[in-house]
C-alpha cells in the first residue's frame, strides 16, 4: 500500500506507485515507461488514429505544472469535474516527478478531438467534452519486433495548441481560447508532472511509433 503524504483539496499525493491494479505485469518497461501487451481496460472503446502530420516518434512531451499548480495537484478545472461527479483525484508522483493515478495510469493531456472527434475548429474547448478522468490506452509499435504495446493513461488536461486538427501540437491555440502562439512540437500526448526533465519524456517515444489512442468512454478513474 502506498503511503499517503498529503491530502488537500481532494487530491491524494503518494510517493510510490503500485501497478498491481492493472491486469498482469508490464510486457516491457522502457526506463520509466510501462508498456502492456494487451488493452488495459476490460471495456469497449473508440479509436482515434494518430494524425498523419503529427510526429510518429517523439510523440510525447511533458506538461509542466510547476508554473502555477502546487506539487501533487491537478488544475482546478480537472479537480472540479471529478469532485462534481463525487470522485477524488489520486496523484502518485514517480521518481522523475511524473504523475500517475491510483491504478498507475499516467496523467496526460490530449487534444479535444481525441475526446470529442466531432469538435469543430471554431469551437472553444469545454470541460464536459474533455471528460477528465477518462481512461485511455496509447497504442504504440516497436518496429524492431513488429509488436504493439498499450500504455495506460488517464485524461487530466487538454492540449489547446492543437488547432485546427485537435490531435497533435501545432503551436496554434483554438481561436476561442485566450492563449499565445507556442513553438510547434508535433506531439500527440503530454505527460503531466512537476519539474520534469523534458528529455525523459521526449525520448521515451524514440523506440516506439504511435499508432492510435483508445478512449474508454464512461470508464473513469474515480
Amino acid at each position: 500500500m502506498d503511503e499517503v503524504i498529503a491530502q488537500e483539496k481532494n487530491v491524494l499525493v503518494t510517493l510510490r506507485v503500485d501497478l498491481s491494479v492493472l491486469k498482469g505485469e508490464p510486457a516491457l518497461t522502457n526506463d520509466w515507461l510501462n508498456l502492456y501487451g494487451a488493452p488495459t481496460v476490460d471495456a469497449e472503446g473508440y479509436v482515434v488514429e494518430a494524425h498523419p502530420d503529427g510526429n510518429k516518434y517523439d510523440w510525447a512531451m511533458p506538461e509542466e505544472l510547476s508554473g502555477g499548480v502546487p506539487r501533487g495537484e491537478l488544475t482546478s478545472n480537472v479537480l472540479r469535474t471529478i469532485e462534481d461527479a463525487g470522485g477524488i483525484a489520486v496523484v502518485n508522483i514517480l521518481d522523475n516527478n511524473l504523475y500517475t493515478d491510483a491504478e498507475g495510469r499516467y496523467w496526460v493531456a490530449v487534444g479535444p478531438n481525441v475526446m470529442n472527434p466531432d469538435h469543430q475548429p471554431n469551437e472553444s474547448v469545454s470541460e464536459e467534452e474533455m471528460q477528465f478522468g477518462t481512461k485511455i490506452d496509447i497504442v504504440v509499435l516497436d518496429e524492431s519486433t513488429n509488436t504493439e504495446y498499450y500504455i495506460p493513461a488517464v485524461v487530466g488536461d487538454v492540449k489547446n495548441h492543437t488547432y485546427p486538427n485537435g490531435i497533435y501540437h501545432t503551436g496554434v491555440p483554438f481561436p476561442c481560447e485566450d492563449m499565445d502562439y507556442a513553438e510547434p512540437d508535433g506531439s500527440t500526448v503530454e505527460f503531466m508532472g512537476w519539474n520534469v526533465n523534458d528529455s525523459d519524456i521526449v525520448h521515451a517515444g524514440d523506440d516506439f511509433r504511435i499508432l492510435r489512442i483508445i478512449v474508454y468512454e464512461g470508464e473513469v478513474n474515480y
